[in-house]
């Protein structure tokens, strides 16, 4: 998906595991990407991805949505509360 907030853009490209052995990820770590209405993103892509939490506001003041890819790799959606 795309998502664009005034002169930034942010692309994610996902591509099928072509690989013969499916290779879990070696990451101990979140990735943040920081966008625009994070709940109305999720309500349109939580179909199509495994949640692990949210969307919720969290006490240092985001709104997060975590989710897992298919490579194993923890994504967080946010923007600020």
């Amino acid at each position: 998906g795309t998502s664009a907030a005034g002169s930034a853009r942010l692309t994610l490209w996902f591509f099928a595991n072509q690989l013969t052995v499916h290779v879990r990820a070696v990451m101990s770590g979140l990735i943040y990407l920081m966008i625009a209405d994070v709940k109305a993103y999720a309500a349109s892509k939580a179909a199509q991805v495994t949640t692990q939490w949210g969307p919720e506001e969290q006490a240092y003041g985001l709104i997060e949505w975590g989710v897992e890819d298919n490579n194993g790799y923890r994504l967080v959606f946010a923007e600020e509360a």
